[in-house]
């Protein structure tokens, strides 16, 4: 389903960002959903798991892409 909508956000000539979690992304995975590699950052699993809200948070507040997704599983909000 992400996929899907980072299309759409790539056809726009858009920037879009992941945080890899429990589910990480691929580059091939990726090209072969036809996502565009060269806007779209691709953020590491922090070691510290406290330490993905700040990421998230740092990557809205940048105001640079137009959507960001992760993996949030059993996290609380």
């Amino acid at each position: 389903l992400w996929t899907q909508a980072v299309r759409g956000v790539h056809a726009n000539n858009l920037w879009a960002a992941w945080v890899n979690s429990s589910v990480e992304l691929f580059p091939s995975y990726l090209q072969s959903r036809s996502l565009s590699l060269d806007r779209l950052l691709v953020v590491q699993q922090p070691e510290n798991e406290n330490k993905l809200f700040w990421i998230l948070q740092e990557l809205l507040s940048s105001e640079l892409f137009e959507t960001i997704g992760c993996h949030l599983q059993d996290r609380k909000l």
